[in-house]
C-alpha cells in the first residue's frame, strides 16, 4: 500500500514536494534511481525516472501551472540492493 499525502495547490502555485529515504535504508545501501509517474485529470500518464548519485537521498519535485482537477503522482526508489521502495503518493488537488 502505497503512503498517502494530499496537497491542495492552485493553478500559479508552486510548492515542492521531498521525499527522503536516507533514515529508512540500511547501513551500506543507497538509492540508485528513482520512477515517477504523473496521471493528471485527463488521465493520460507520463513516467519519468532520474539517477541519484548523492546522500542524503531526497527527491525534491516543484509542480507548477498544473490544470485543475485532481493529479496524482507516484514515486518508487531503486535500492543499491535491487530492491523496490514502497511506493509514496501525492494527490494533488487543483480547485481553482
Amino acid at each position: 500500500m502505497a503512503k498517502e499525502y494530499y496537497i491542495r495547490q492552485s493553478t500559479q502555485e508552486e510548492k515542492p514536494l521531498k521525499i527522503d529515504w536516507t533514515v529508512s535504508l540500511p547501513g551500506t545501501v543507497t538509492v540508485s534511481s528513482l520512477a515517477y509517474t504523473h496521471t493528471p485529470p485527463s488521465g493520460a500518464a507520463a513516467t519519468f525516472s532520474h539517477d541519484v548519485s548523492a546522500a542524503p537521498i531526497t527527491w525534491t519535485y516543484s509542480p507548477v501551472g498544473l490544470v485543475v482537477g485532481s493529479h496524482t503522482l507516484d514515486i518508487v526508489a531503486t535500492t543499491s540492493n535491487a530492491l523496490i521502495s514502497p511506493s509514496v503518493r501525492f494527490v494533488i488537488i487543483v480547485p481553482y
